[in-house]
Order: structure tokens, then sequence, then C-alpha cells
């Protein structure tokens, strides 16, 4: 999907891990405002608490190896168009951004509050 036929179409997004605290959902919420539908997968309890649609939260409590499979399928199944993640770093956020890029999903960094070189 091309870009333009992408802002066309409703943006659907998968919120993975973000920084502590209502930042996420106070995002998802302007998001949903705006049109956006919203998904979050969540790693942790913190994650849930800080989440404010249970509806669309995705508890992920399998093995870190099941992990590429299991995001592989709420992409397809919930026609995600973006997908926003804190840091790309780490190993389950470097799998999703490797499935984003395959699939021309737009990918949306938040940094972890320091600058990095290049």
């Amino acid at each position: 999907m091309t870009t333009s036929a992408r802002q066309k179409a409703q943006r659907r997004f998968l919120f993975l891990q973000g920084p502590h605290g209502p930042f996420f959902s106070q995002l998802a919420k302007m998001l949903t405002a705006a049109g956006a539908e919203l998904w979050r997968v969540g790693f942790n309890a913190g994650d849930a608490f800080f989440w404010h649609d249970p509806a669309h939260f995705v508890p992920f409590q399998d093995y870190p190896e099941s992990w590429e499979a299991a995001l592989t399928k709420i992409v397809n199944d919930h026609g995600i168009t973006d997908i926003a993640l804190y840091g790309d770093t780490r190993p389950t956020h470097a799998q999703a951004v490797t499935l984003a890029r395959s699939k021309s999903l737009e990918i949306h960094f938040f940094e972890e509050g320091y600058m990095r070189p290049y």
C-alpha cells in the first residue's frame, strides 16, 4: 500500500512497550479521536495498568521464541498500518521493526531520553 493510499485508509496502530506512565494511552486517545484504531501489546502488568482500553489490549505471555509468530498474527488479524515502540534495540522491538519493514508499515520510534550518536 502506498503512503497516499494508507493516508486515505483508516490507520491502525499497534503500540508495543512504551515509556512508564500514561503517555501511550493519552497518545492513543488523541489518535482515536482523529479516526485511527489503536491496539496495545502488553508484556507486563504495568502495560495493562496504563492502557485505557482493555478491549484493545493484547497480552503477550508466551516465550520470547514465539514473539515473531505472535506479532505477525496480531499485525495480520488487525490490519495494522503503523507500529509505535519505545527504542528499537530491545529484542522484541528489533523483530517488530524487521516485520514492519517487510510489510511496508510505518514505524514510529520513541527514544529513551538520551541522544544516540549517528
